[in-house]
């Protein structure tokens, strides 16, 4: 791989984690002290630092299957309106990192003021984006 590859593949993983870093960061402001959030942050920061591209790949065919609910910003997928965000999460090795963040989401969403669900839904269509052209980058675009 050329150096001006991995450069590019550098700076999207780069943006994804910083994304996904930011989403952490919103919830912990309205949950502070939470032990599970403290952890989930270390464990991304350790990640970042010692296998950059693990967060995205473990979202990647997540977010890609649900691009068109993270595009649309359907609430129902976050409040599980009748268990619905279930069906959008296929049962692998990859639920539950997806599943932990959307369930922190749903329930802190009520908690949530209109600009900071903005916020959250700003952030995962800038991490889809950031999937799409990883994608791209690698080769793996299906």
């Amino acid at each position: 791989m050329n150096s001006d590859k991995q450069k590019k593949i550098s700076d999207i993983l780069q943006r994804f984690n910083r994304q996904t870093s930011q989403i952490i960061k919103i919830i912990k402001m309205i949950e502070k002290n939470n032990i599970d959030i403290e952890w989930i942050q270390r464990v991304l920061r350790i990640l970042r630092n010692e296998n950059p591209p693990l967060v995205l790949e473990k979202c990647i065919d997540k977010f890609w299957d649900n691009r068109q609910k993270i595009i649309e910003r359907d609430l129902d997928f976050f409040t599980g309106g009748n268990g619905a965000y279930n069906k959008f999460i296929k049962e692998d090795e990859r639920k539950e990192w997806i599943e932990g963040i959307i369930d922190m989401i749903k329930k802190k969403q009520k908690l949530l003021t209109g600009e900071q669900r903005t916020y959250i839904w700003d952030r995962l269509n800038n991490m889809l984006q950031c999937i799409i052209e990883y994608r791209i980058a690698v080769g793996d675009f299906k």
